[in-house]
This record gives structure tokens, C-alpha cells and sequence, in this order.
């Protein structure tokens, strides 16, 4: 799943939800009603930013694990030995 682009999604989603509750609902709802609107949007949008960590942090996680393989191809190829003590090999 590709949860940048859901997160992206639900956070313009959060925005425009919000937008509607602040100049759209004020003639039909109640101050109360708007108070229960603002603070569903709220948490609609703390929930989309979890999403966009979680696309952010496996993003980091697949970098993570393709740089020190990167790193010890380079290190066999090229012969560098700063980078042996770094990836103890």
C-alpha cells in the first residue's frame, strides 16, 4: 500500500472537511454542532498525519536496508577501508 498518497488523500480530505465546517455549516448548525464538526476534523487530520509517518518511516526502513548493502558492494569493489570499520567486516 502506498500510505504517502492515502495519507496525502485523507489530509485534503481533513482540509476541505474543514473548510465546509467553517463557512458552509455556520448558517445550518448550531454553535454546539460546529464544536462536535471542528473537533471530527481534528482528529480526522491527527489520524491522517499517524498514516503519513507510517509511509514516512517505511520509506526509512527500505532506505535503511539498502544502504549498507550498497555500502559493502563499494567497499569490496573499490578496496576502501574507512568504511570496514564502519560495517565491521
Amino acid at each position: 500500500m502506498n500510505w504517502i498518497a492515502i495519507a496525502a488523500l485523507n489530509l485534503a480530505s481533513a482540509v476541505a472537511l474543514g473548510a465546509f465546517g467553517a463557512h458552509g455549516l455556520k448558517s445550518m448548525a448550531s454553535p454546539e454542532q460546529l464544536t462536535w464538526w471542528q473537533t471530527g476534523t481534528l482528529y480526522f487530520f491527527f489520524h491522517a498525519l499517524g498514516l503519513l509517518l507510517i509511509g514516512v518511516l517505511g520509506l526509512i526502513d527500505k532506505i535503511n536496508a539498502v544502504t549498507p548493502c550498497k555500502a559493502i558492494y563499494y567497499i569490496v569493489l573499490q578496496g576502501i577501508k574507512a568504511l570496514n570499520q564502519k560495517y565491521a567486516l
